[in-house]
């Protein structure tokens, strides 16, 4: 008895899951694709049973069949045929008789039925240190490692070919970057490095949530051995952090803020700080960025001729409508 959740069902089990804690059969297992190949999969009841503890919550659920005739009539299921390319590392075992597809074959599929703006956000996150959640008041989960890498990803996506949503992925590829921490990092990054065509600001690429070692005084004013910078520009000595409405207005944060500005201040990296609402506004945002342009000598790109309008459309998908949870 064997099943292979796949597409939603089984990034809805990633996203539930916490990569370190997750039960998972041994790594060489993931290389496995023999399972795949040969089986079927079961219309028994208890094939079904239990899901909900994987973090399974659409149904019927998606399973993945290696042919047509391997598909099954089931209320329950609905199966779907990969034609693509079956490659090392697809599968994950999480417990005997039940496999998920891997984050990066999840990506693969999930290539093929998104535009490139949501697909270049699921990039991010699977990168990241957070989880889409419904279910959780501020809408993601944080988690303590990614569960993969925009060079896992990239490796797998380049080996599939002739799957379907191969081009978008790749094209996804070239935007997404590693260690977001929450959905709104992820879209702050996206709004200011995305090129003009997109809607974007076209800013050079920064590094998210990079550690920065203290010593010395920048260690006291601190009062710790490191500190992480939300949205770096290293070699431009240009931090920006985001203010979220729930995680920055506690007392004992406010005073953390302020001695890891002092510190990297100490370092000579300038931070500067951005809410919700001031993301919200598209002068601001526009004025915030040309002044970090000037600050870091960064020469932005020409925007395209329509690029208000591209800028209104990808504001449109990626930000809230109303107040967000973040």
């Amino acid at each position: 008895m064997m099943i292979f959740l796949s597409d939603i069902s089984a990034l809805e089990s990633w996203r539930a899951a916490n990569p370190r804690t997750m039960a998972v059969a041994p790594a060489s297992d993931r290389w496995r694709t023999d399972d795949y190949l040969s089986h079927s999969p079961s219309v028994e009841e208890r094939a079904f049973a239990d899901l909900s503890r994987y973090g399974i919550r659409t149904r019927p659920v998606r399973l993945l069949v290696p042919d047509a005739s391997r598909r099954i009539r089931s209320s329950k299921a609905v199966t779907r045929v990969w034609r693509g390319p079956v490659l090392p590392g697809s599968f994950c075992r999480i417990r005997e008789g039940l496999y998920l597809c891997s984050p990066e074959l999840v990506f693969l599929q999930m290539a093929g039925t998104l535009d490139l703006l949501p697909l270049i956000e699921l990039g991010f996150e699977l990168c990241g240190f957070y989880a889409l959640r419904d279910d959780f008041r501020e809408g993601f989960m944080t988690r303590a490692i990614p569960l993969t890498t925009v060079e896992s990803l990239s490796r797998y996506v380049e080996s599939a070919t002739g799957a379907r949503g191969r081009r978008n992925a790749c094209r996804a590829l070239r935007y997404v970057m590693e260690r977001s921490r929450s959905p709104m990092e992820t879209i702050e990054a996206m709004l200011f490095c995305l090129p003009s065509h997109l809607g974007g600001k076209g800013c050079p690429r920064p590094r998210l949530n990079r550690g920065i070692p203290l010593v010395g005084l920048a260690r006291e004013l601190a009062k710790r051995s490191s500190v992480e910078c939300d949205v770096l520009w290293e070699e431009a000595g240009v931090d920006v952090e985001y203010d979220s409405y729930d995680n920055h207005a506690t007392p004992d944060q406010l005073a953390r803020d302020a001695t890891k500005r002092a510190a990297l201040d100490r370092l000579g990296i300038d931070v500067y700080t951005m809410t919700y609402a001031q993301l919200r506004d598209v002068a601001w945002f526009d004025a915030f960025t040309h002044m970090l342009a000037e600050k870091a000598g960064w020469r932005l790109p020409a925007p395209v001729a329509d690029f208000k309008a591209k800028e209104a459309s990808l504001r449109s998908a990626l930000l809230p409508h109303g107040r967000a949870r973040w």
